[in-house]
């Protein structure tokens, strides 16, 4: 397994480590740059494309202690990025982020 993608490759020596639908373990890699890539590995090691999702969203922000974040509502504070596709149906569109809105201004990659 590629060192790049550590919890997908902690999942590899230990399935049982998040395996469970009910287990909340955040979101947390050391190299942010490839948060996109993280997302295919941790589904590819058998977790459940919604479960890894919230893994990035709700399970962060509860372990933060917040309210406000991890999810889309009003009066919540959530960013909102878009991908090419369903990541629910292809995890990989995760890759490939067209643009993020932050508190409602809309910021795209210079390549857009």
């Amino acid at each position: 397994m590629d060192s790049t993608y550590p919890c997908a490759s902690h999942l590899q020596r230990r399935p049982e480590g998040c395996r469970e639908p009910a287990s909340q373990v955040p979101w947390a890699t050391p190299r942010p740059a490839h948060n996109g890539r993280e997302f295919a590995a941790l589904v590819k090691r058998g977790l459940p494309p919604t479960h890894v999702l919230k893994m990035a969203t709700v399970y962060a922000a509860d372990l933060l202690g917040v309210d406000d974040r991890g999810v889309i509502g009003e009066g919540k504070r959530a960013d909102v990025i878009a991908v090419p596709g369903n990541p629910l149906e292809d995890i990989s569109v995760m890759e490939n982020v067209r643009f993020v809105m932050k508190a409602g201004v809309v910021y795209k990659a210079p390549s857009l």
